[in-house]
């Protein structure tokens, strides 16, 4: 067995190992899956348990294991565990280097000759064939050249694995790119011809929709032009009707008026009463004639029939005093004739009269009532009829003014390619042509014909853009087109607010002056209406008057207010005295009952 090694290790030794943390540090330093704690105790408890049995002693486990616990296995340790006791953990495996290659009896046979050979024998004597001639090695030699050997085997270990483990990094590498290469080149492929395939379809798109945009105007246009005459013939007999409706109420109007003037209602009917009244008198007088005439003669004939039996001696005389009270009598009922005949006369003939005179006057005013509420009723029937008649043609003229401005946008832009004809309106509109012009003029110069596909090309004609050419400050044809798609996209939208702008003011206007139309029709009729009317509200032209009016109304109103308070005060009291007395009545009984 060699002799132990030295090694590396700290300078106090028991300044570590008496810190168990540090004493452990120690022992995995020489191999890192050793537990020393345990593997110490593990082999002290076999040593105790061996020399036990050896001596035939008797002792308890436990006590064995307090025994190796604590300071005692620490101070063990300290004293036997060091460098003179452990090899390191190269030692190790030189050790086990030397005994796979079956140099330990060699060396221990070395090791045991006198050390007396000298040590600067050069190595190249190593290989002499002799192995006598080989001159002893020292121990510090044998170590020096194991550690040098092992140190660049190790090297060299280290640097094979390296150089592997690089080459196969360099091996993946080189096939994930190309790997990538492929891939990418197919991806590129995939997606020009996914990107040539959308263009195509892309344009054959724009040009059908360049095409119905053509005919869908060329539609409008034509729709518009037919209902523009149907229009006009259908507002046209609406407002005849409209003005013989009108005309129909203003001659009710008219008669209403006649019918129910204030002066000559008043005339007849003060005519009418004061001939009834006449007529009714001149009655009351033959009437009251009539009956003294009667009694006259039943007075006359009852006196001669008096006289005429007294002188046949019928043995009855008529006296003066008679004859005296009996006229005296007819006197008495002369003066009651007259207020008699007068009251049955009024009663039968003139009360009859009056009545039948207030029956007609409260007829017409219902029927001059009811005319007035159909004239309301027609005059709100027309007005909502001319909302509606209004709302409609404000949606027409709506739509006629979008269709020509759409219309006057579109055609500039599709006419580039011939797709549509050219129309009086957009000749008559140099300034639109002009704005075209500056807006061509803005680009740059025309690219080459051959610098842009077929596709590209037949979107920017129908479009009505320009081919632009290519500026050297940007990085491709693309990009030059691009600015040349903004520039074209800014002129047309700054267009387009403008054209919004002008039929947005132009709707406002005409329905600005139709409403005012309307108003002032209205206001007309209105006023012709209630001027020959009876019913209207009528002012006063002195202001200091109508305020005065107003105040005695309000003094009314506030009088009838207090006239209800004093009624309910009055009610309250009567109530309550009719209560007093009911219970001065009855109140003793109901007390004696209890």
């Amino acid at each position: 067995m060699a002799s132990p090694v030295t090694t590396s290790f700290p300078a106090n030794v028991d300044d570590v190992v008496l810190d168990p943390e540090s004493l452990i540090r120690l022992l995995r330093a020489y191999d890192p899956a050793f537990d020393g704690a345990q593997a110490v105790r593990a082999a002290y408890e076999d040593a105790v348990h061996n020399v036990m049995m050896d001596h035939d002693l008797d002792l308890d486990s436990e006590d064995v294991g307090r025994g190796l616990t604590g300071n005692a296995l620490v101070d063990w340790v300290t004293a036997h565990v060091n460098s003179d006791t452990l090899l390191s953990v190269d030692e190790i495996n030189q050790y086990a280097a030397l005994e796979r290659a079956g140099l330990l009896p060699h060396l221990e046979a070395t090791l045991t000759q006198p050390s007396s050979m000298s040590l600067s024998m050069p190595m190249s004597d190593l290989k002499s064939s002799d192995p006598s001639k080989v001159p002893p090695l020292s121990d510090q030699e044998i170590r020096a050249a194991t550690q040098e050997l092992i140190r660049s085997t190790s090297l060299i270990t280290r640097q094979t694995e390296a150089l592997r483990e690089q080459q196969d990094h360099l091996d993946r590498l080189v096939a994930e790119h190309k790997r990538d290469t492929q891939a990418r080149a197919a991806l590129e492929v995939q997606q020009l011809k996914g990107l040539g395939e959308r263009q195509r379809v892309l344009v054959q798109s724009v040009v059908e929709l360049t095409l119905f945009l053509g005919d869908k105007v060329d539609e409008l246009e034509q729709q518009i032009e037919e209902r523009k005459a149907d229009v006009e013939t259908l507002v046209d007999g609406m407002f005849h009707s409209d003005d013989h409706v009108l005309s129909s109420l203003q001659k009710l109007g008219d008669q209403l008026s006649r019918c129910c003037s204030g002066e000559d209602a008043n005339k007849a009917e003060e005519e009418i009463i004061k001939s009834l009244r006449d007529v009714c008198a001149r009655m009351i007088k033959f009437h009251v004639e009539g009956i003294r005439t009667s009694l006259d003669r039943i007075y006359l004939e009852t006196l001669h029939a008096a006289i005429e039996s007294s002188a046949g001696g019928d043995g009855s005389t008529v006296t003066v005093e008679d004859v005296a009270a009996v006229q005296r009598e007819l006197e008495e009922l002369y003066t009651e004739i007259l207020p008699v005949g007068q009251m049955a006369i009024e009663h039968q003939f003139l009360r009859p009269a009056l009545d039948d005179l207030a029956a007609k006057n409260g007829r017409s005013l219902e029927q001059s009532t009811q005319a007035a509420h159909y004239i309301d009723e027609c005059l709100d029937y027309l007005l909502d009829r001319i909302t509606t008649i209004r709302a409609c043609l404000q949606e027409y003229l709506s739509h006629q003014q979008a269709v020509a401005e759409f219309a006057q946008l579109t055609r500039p832009e599709l006419n580039t390619n011939g797709l549509l004809p050219q129309t009086s309106t957009e000749s008559s509109r140099p300034g639109t042509t002009q704005a075209h012009h500056r807006r061509h003029s803005s680009f740059p110069r025309q690219l080459p014909t051959d610098s842009l596909s077929p596709e590209l090309k037949s979107i920017l004609q129908t479009l009505g853009i320009p081919i632009p050419s290519a500026d050297p400050a940007l990085q491709s044809h693309l990009s030059a087109l691009q600015s040349a798609l903004d520039s074209t996209l800014t002129d047309r939208q700054q267009k387009r607010d403008e054209l919004f702008s002008t039929a947005q003011s132009t709707f406002e206007d005409a329905v600005t002056k139709h409403i005012g139309d309307a108003k002032a029709a209205l206001a007309m009729l209105r006023d012709s209406v209630l001027a020959e009317s009876p019913w209207g509200a009528v002012r006063l032209v002195d202001e200091e008057l109508e305020g005065s009016v107003e105040v005695i109304r309000q003094e009314l109103g506030k009088i009838e207010e207090w006239k209800g308070d004093v009624d309910g005060a009055v009610k309250a009291a009567s109530g309550s005295e009719k209560k007093e007395a009911f219970l001065k009545r009855w109140g003793h009984l109901a007390t004696a009952l209890s």
